[in-house]
């Protein structure tokens, strides 16, 4: 309330709102709950033809994903898509503006994807990466967005594949699966973070793939000391193997609920 307060006195002063004030306040009614008067910001900011960014999409994503609204994440992807296509024809059009360039990016369709799993649609996210991964060969090219049903040309980013591998963990997919991912990544020159690697061992453990699980987690604390060292305590216990499970005498899966329980619980958001 008091934000639209704000919004409110501003409009009285004369002094008109742009896109970072609309953004601060989709935001603040976001983190309130307040779905109807988040939504109706967004087209108080398309009214105004101010134009959204990553962040804007990003943050009504959010609220998607908290209500579980698909369809709403549907909605949304259009939307970005076709803020996608008109910033690329500023650019064709021979704009010096350098900042649009940079708001190609893929953190929107990164999060809405991610929004996607977390909804219990992996499908739809694999899909939309799947897109994301045809469309990188052709970013830049303004007639590709124009069919999204092919391609959506942008430069995929390390949680791109971070995302793709929650995707194929939530669609039971193999662990060859993923591991084609990280070699794109590789090839792309992309460096895995500790999230793509704990998503991937989790993604193993889940497959029961133990000794590529173990290998992995190797690689994580190999790789990310500096991470280990003042990292929490989850993630400390994770690499040393001290995972709290009860072991089920009898079942044989004792090592694998073992290493499957650190996982889940050292990174949520993994």
């Amino acid at each position: 309330k008091r934000a639209f307060r704000f919004l409110k006195e501003m409009e009285d002063r004369g002094i008109s709102a742009d896109r970072v004030t609309l953004n601060s306040l989709i935001n603040a009614c976001v983190s309130a709950g307040r779905v109807r008067d988040a939504q109706g910001v967004y087209e108080k900011m398309r009214q105004l033809n101010i134009a959204p960014d990553a962040y804007t999409f990003c943050t009504l994503a959010k609220q998607a994903r908290h209500q579980c609204d698909v369809s709403m994440l549907d909605a949304l992807l259009l939307h970005q898509l076709h803020h996608h296509t008109i910033l690329q024809q500023r650019i064709d059009s021979g704009n010096e503006d350098p900042d649009l360039a940079l708001q190609i990016s893929p953190g929107a369709y990164n999060t809405i994807a991610d929004a996607y799993i977390r909804c219990g649609y992996p499908g739809r996210a694999i899909d939309l990466l799947e897109k994301m991964r045809e469309g990188r060969d052709r970013v830049g090219d303004a007639s590709s967005i124009s069919n999204p049903k092919e391609t959506i040309p942008v430069s995929p980013d390390v949680q791109t594949f971070n995302v793709r591998l929650k995707a194929l963990r939530e669609a039971g997919a193999p662990s060859s699966e993923a591991f084609k991912a990280l070699d794109e990544m590789r090839k792309l020159n992309l460096e895995a973070d500790h999230i793509t690697l704990l998503t991937l061992a989790d993604l193993c453990c889940r497959r029961e793939d133990m000794a590529l699980a173990e290998g992995v987690l190797r690689v994580a604390t190999d790789a990310d000391v500096k991470e280990f060292e003042n990292g929490s305590q989850e993630w400390k216990n994770l690499c040393n193997g001290n995972h709290p499970f009860r072991q089920q005498v009898g079942s044989g899966r004792g090592r694998t609920g073992s290493l499957a329980y650190g996982m889940s619980h050292a990174k949520r958001n993994a």
